[in-house]
């Protein structure tokens, strides 16, 4: 009889609830909390306001777009911005191209691959198929390009700069591809990829050496035997002195612009053999 009164009373106590992991538990409102904390100040490489190029671009057609980092985001304008883990790839160019009277300006192009979610078409919304297989992807694959520009009116600090931010954000180098006429020190610090590329100086100093023997031989050629002499007329200031002298004047200026013509030429000539390949 004792033992029936007894039973109730033991149930009635409430055993200790040891924990899964004891004292190595802690809040997990504190570890979202923080972790929320650490993201707002995560990956914001600088608050700097770049101006670039959005889209595809061209000589004679390019959008103009603002790009900044905002939370850890990369954002374009007033959009949303793009979270480094939907990144899946990013391709990095610098094009060099010529401008009006033989300037030099370079476009710093930015490729990015990325996951977005698949938008909904007008068809998708009318659809009378409201179920979604388990092959049917809420997720597709996008491409954006942004490109900035360095040349007569500066924009290379700039370049560099968001190249450094790029580079701060994903945590690694860019892999860099060259095309064109891309000088190193003066447009990049450093090309990976110069398949389709050169640097111009280097270009003319090769170019100036292979013209050298030309140069020297035409100059050679062009050597006179005999040198026009002056007039044995009396007074330097007399008719037919000054007559002489400015006709002489101008067979030396006539003959001076023949030869250059000639050069000229013959380097253009030399210049398309190399290029070629002759």
């Amino acid at each position: 009889m004792r033992r029936l009164l007894i039973l109730p009373l033991l149930l009635g106590v409430s055993l200790p609830v040891l924990a899964d992991l004891g004292d190595a538990e802690v809040s997990v409102e504190e570890v979202v909390n923080t972790e929320q904390k650490s993201n707002q100040l995560l990956l914001n490489p600088s608050n700097t306001v770049y101006e670039g190029f959005c889209g595809e671009v061209s000589k004679e057609d390019k959008t103009e777009c603002l790009i900044q980092f905002k939370n850890g985001l990369l954002t374009v304008n007033e959009g949303k911005g793009l979270e480094l883990k939907k990144i899946k790839d990013i391709k990095y160019e610098i094009i060099g191209n010529w401008g009006f009277m033989g300037t030099q300006y370079w476009w710093y192009q930015y490729t990015f691959i990325y996951e977005s979610d698949k938008e909904r078409t007008e068809a998708d919304n009318n659809s009378l198929w409201p179920l979604k297989m388990p092959w049917d992807s809420t997720k597709e694959l996008k491409a954006a390009k942004i490109t900035l520009q360095h040349g007569t009116r500066g924009g290379y600090r700039a370049a560099m700069n968001f190249q450094d931010d790029i580079e701060t954000w994903i945590g690694g180098s860019l892999w860099i591809k060259c095309t064109g006429a891309v000088p190193l020190g003066g447009a990049t610090k450093r090309c990976d990829d110069r398949t389709n590329s050169y640097d111009p100086a280097a270009r003319a100093r090769a170019i100036s050496g292979a013209l050298a023997p030309l140069n020297n031989a035409l100059q050679q050629r062009n050597n006179y035997i005999f040198t026009p002499t002056s007039p044995n007329n009396y007074g330097s200031n007399s008719p037919a002195s000054q007559d002489y002298q400015n006709h002489l004047k101008q067979n030396q200026q006539f003959n001076q612009q023949q030869y250059q013509r000639h050069t000229d030429s013959m380097q253009d000539f030399r210049i398309r053999q190399l290029e070629s390949g002759y």
